[in-house]
């Protein structure tokens, strides 16, 4: 299980010191139960911001509930022993994806948002999403589980930016950074 100590030092190391990181960090600490669906006000969620080997393009995901394009991510699991693994397994269970590799042991991205109630009976709620950064090769197929989304693709940074999403475009900008 994601110890929690090890992912507040690691949130902590964050070098913008935000409402994201501040709101993460107050959930962190005010909840023993961080990462279950058990805890309906909410959750710390894994995400992979996922981009090419020239840094034009990044794996999206059309989420099926969400209507909405997306990174890849999703709960924590207890056997995931921390926050990459988390990562590499919804990354491989959303995409099918096995050849890539994490960019960078720290944080790429903070964010807190809100995810509505759904047709199932689950509260509305927060995701508490720690982002990390990896690198895949975009010939390699993608295998994605059609009950989660309705679609993955290789998006150019251009195509998501005029997605209008701040939280993704955040993302975008912080790539274009790198190259």
């Amino acid at each position: 299980m994601v110890n929690k100590q090890e992912l507040i030092q690691l949130v902590n190391q964050y070098p913008t010191n935000d409402h994201h990181k501040q709101q993460i960090l107050a959930f962190l600490h005010e909840n023993e139960d961080f990462w279950t669906k058990g805890n309906i006000a909410g959750q710390i969620t894994a995400a992979c911001w996922v981009v090419n080997k020239t840094l034009t393009k990044a794996l999206m995901t059309h989420h099926k509930k969400l209507d909405r394009w997306l990174q890849i991510g999703g709960h924590l699991e207890a056997e995931d022993e921390n926050i990459v693994d988390s990562c590499i397994r919804e990354l491989k269970e959303e995409s099918g994806l096995t050849q890539f590799n994490l960019l960078q042991p720290e944080v790429f991205d903070l964010d807190v948002h809100h995810i509505p109630a759904s047709a199932k009976g689950v509260p509305a709620h927060i995701h508490y999403d720690i982002r990390m950064l990896f690198e895949a090769d975009e010939q390699e197929t993608i295998q994605f589980d059609q009950d989660e989304s309705n679609n993955i693709v290789w998006m150019n940074l251009a195509e998501i930016e005029a997605l209008n999403d701040e939280s993704i475009s955040r993302m975008v900008r912080k790539t274009n950074l790198l190259s």
